[in-house]
């Protein structure tokens, strides 16, 4: 408006417009305010992923062997063959953990890369809601459809993994097989076999403590996800009614529950994925999707 046009605007004109100008500048603060729980809520969830990606990958992969141990291996089977060396023999010696998981390690690539995306995608409804500040309220609300099924994805990995604990197979197959070799090796006394098994003993608490940690870490990061996902859906289902402070102090407690979200055993943190999962049945427009998002979760770590 023009200084002419103010000078002759009258004072019920202007008080209307410096309202208005401020309850725009408020919107566009509220807006700005609950971008920073949606980009936390995107930060949370891709760190749950990336959890969950280890965890699978970590089952797949071969155990560690030390340069003595493969030398060993290749020695045995070189004395075992029966037959002409070939070079795929050559081969498999060499590494005889590795597995072509062909088309499994694709299928994997394109569920967790799509799975990324969703979160990515949701976050990205609240990048222009400062710019747009007076259409901001019935955006954000729009926003609650596509997050309830993000919060029960999450709720549904961290009770799969409790379900389906870490299983590294292949580490545990390594070291059935090297018990097979010293229990069969007639060349070797009773006094080192007993040491040799002990070996094996210590060597399995330790793929024990690790598939512990892999499970932890899935169930962990799922829940601190789900808790400010959840915190970030009632700021969006009250947001036309809360202040920017009132945004601010939801989501500085909601970070401070998830940042508690941890537990030193598995007890600790099945107790907690319990209570998410009871709130989310006691909460009918989420508790229609829970059971569909385990039985996928639990597909997709143990497929």
């Amino acid at each position: 408006m023009s200084k002419s046009l103010l000078k002759r605007a009258s004072p019920l004109l202007l008080a209307v417009l410096v309202a208005a100008t401020l309850a725009l500048g408020g919107c566009a603060e509220k807006a700005r305010t609950l971008q920073v729980g949606a980009a936390q809520f995107e930060t949370e969830s891709l760190a749950a992923i990336d959890r969950i990606d280890d965890l699978r990958r970590q089952e797949l992969a071969a155990p560690p062997v030390s340069d003595a141990e493969a030398m060993a291996n290749f020695v045995r089977f070189a004395g075992n063959a029966d037959q002409a060396i070939s070079d795929r023999d050559l081969r498999d010696w060499l590494h005889p953990l590795d597995a072509d998981l062909g088309d499994a390690e694709a299928e994997w690539e394109t569920f967790i890369g799509k799975l990324r995306a969703q979160y990515a995608a949701f976050a990205g409804i609240f990048a222009s809601l400062d710019r747009g500040s007076l259409f901001a309220a019935p955006a954000v609300k729009e926003a609650e459809v596509p997050l309830m099924p993000l919060i029960v994805q999450l709720a549904g990995f961290a009770r799969a993994a409790e379900n389906n604990p870490a299983q590294l197979w292949r580490w545990r197959a390594a070291i059935a097989e090297e018990m097979d070799v010293i229990r069969e090796d007639s060349t070797i006394q009773d006094s080192e076999k007993r040491v040799r098994f002990e070996a094996q003993y210590r060597r399995l608490k330790e793929v024990e403590a690790e598939e512990a940690r892999l499970t932890r870490a899935v169930m962990e990061q799922c829940l601190k996800a789900v808790i400010v996902g959840r915190e970030l859906r009632s700021l969006i289902i009250r947001y036309d009614k809360l202040s920017v402070d009132d945004i601010a102090n939801g989501l500085s407690t909601a970070l401070s529950l998830a940042g508690q979200a941890t537990g030193r055993d598995l007890s600790s943190l099945s107790n907690r994925t319990g209570e998410v999962v009871a709130s989310i049945n006691a909460d009918p427009d989420l508790k229609v999707l829970l059971d569909t998002a385990i039985g996928e979760a639990q597909t997709a770590l143990t497929k």
